[in-house]
């Protein structure tokens, strides 16, 4: 009975588990297609795991590679946008009362490997990857060459005399 007060701290401290941060283990990626005239026409979701908080540069690439075609169309990714909400437990009171004041966004190179911040629980399905696909506007006007025989024909100045 000596130990009840750990019991008693362990069951008090678990009310607040939800306020400390983990690690992002699973986001959400959304791909968005515009067309040639520059509308957004389609948006599929697709819920990815984690690897401590990254997705890593292969990963990315294989998502790339796999969702440049819809609908038999060619897209080019042109823009990826991270959404990564790493409000710390004491900060939550201060975004709620003004939130202009957190950015969560950011701009993402294809090159690299992309980390996620340690994000309270209760934000953890906000983190998410935005990937801006714009359709391939292929150029298939093919210059003609048109082949025009002269009539002229040219006649060779030195000319050979019988001698």
């Amino acid at each position: 009975m000596e130990f009840d007060w750990i019991e008693e701290y362990d069951k008090n401290e678990g009310i607040y588990d939800d306020f400390y941060q983990s690690s992002v283990n699973q986001i959400s990626i959304f791909y968005l297609y515009i067309n040639k005239e520059n509308e957004l026409f389609h948006i599929k979701k697709e819920m990815i795991d984690l690897v401590g908080g990254s997705l890593k540069k292969i990963h990315l690439v294989h998502i790339l590679r796999n969702n440049i075609f819809y609908n038999c169309k060619k897209y080019k990714p042109i823009s990826l946008i991270k959404y990564n909400v790493n409000l710390e437990p004491e900060e939550i009171s201060k975004y709620i009362k003004n939130s202009e004041d957190f950015d969560f966004i950011s701009k993402e190179q294809y090159t690299n490997t992309i980390y996620w911040k340690d994000t309270i629980p209760m934000f953890q399905d906000l983190n998410s990857l935005y990937i801006i696909f714009q359709e391939v506007v292929s150029n298939n006007n093919t210059k003609k060459i048109y082949i025009h025989k002269t009539s002229k024909t040219k006649k060779n100045r030195y000319t050979r005399h019988g001698k």
